[in-house]
């Protein structure tokens, strides 16, 4: 029996090291994806910005300046969205447990197995952890993208009850 839950920890362990793993590259591919975003917006934003000063310089129509000014302070503001719901640094709990929790006292009265059922439970902290963190970040991701896509309503409605 000692050999099949040995047997049976060493296999957990190493599928935990391989979901922990995934997790990590998953809060990555996020990351880069929110950077991508972010930059996008930032370039729609600063265009038109500089648009809108452009417009204004020329004495466009009122709409036509309340539109793009409108616009560029809109895409401004997902961006700053996205840089707190998405980009803020936040705890990666890591694929291993640190020295210190493993060689200690408490870990020394423990049985070996017993450690092992405990450390078990930690690596599943953490992979639990890193997956509710990136569900966040990605729905956060996901309502930025959608609120982005609603950027020509505010030249519309500019158009519309201007």
């Amino acid at each position: 029996m000692f050999w099949k839950n040995k047997e049976l920890i060493e296999f957990a362990e190493k599928e935990a090291a391989i979901n922990a793993a995934f997790r990590i590259e998953c809060t990555d591919a996020l990351e880069k994806s929110s950077t991508t975003l972010l930059n996008i917006l930032l370039g729609g934003a600063g265009g038109s910005l500089a648009l809108a000063i452009s417009l204004y310089d020329k004495n466009a129509e009122t709409w036509l300046l309340l539109g793009t000014f409108g616009t560029s302070g809109y895409l401004f503001l997902l961006c700053g969205l996205l840089v707190w719901w998405c980009l803020w640094v936040q705890d990666i709990y890591p694929p291993a447990n640190d020295p210190q929790n493993i060689y200690n006292e408490d870990c020394k009265k423990i049985s070996f197995m017993k450690f092992l059922e405990f450390d078990l439970m930690n690596k599943q902290y953490c992979i639990d952890a890193n997956r509710k963190r990136n569900a966040i970040t990605g729905a956060n991701l996901n309502k930025i993208r959608a609120l982005a896509s609603l950027t020509p309503v505010i030249i519309i409605a500019c158009f519309i009850f201007a």
